[in-house]
């Protein structure tokens, strides 16, 4: 789900915590993820990736999110 506009900063703190981001599509059909680029503690860029919902949903994630950071 989006987050409303009264839900951002909320969402924003969750995601800098977090170091990742998820997000579902406003159709339901895309899952994605992204993780932040790093440069001396900061964010420069995020590296991230989008798959069919129903193949998010069956991949152990743990492996795809070491990926992502390796890669950033």
């Amino acid at each position: 789900p989006r987050a409303h506009s009264s839900e951002l900063p909320r969402e924003l703190a969750r995601i800098r915590q977090d170091s990742i981001a998820f997000r579902r599509s406003p159709d339901g059909e895309i899952q994605s993820v992204a993780v932040p680029v790093l440069a001396g503690g900061q964010a420069i860029a995020a590296v991230g990736l989008c798959m069919p919902v129903f193949r998010y949903e069956s991949t152990d994630r743990a492996p795809l999110i070491a990926s992502l950071r390796q890669a950033a």
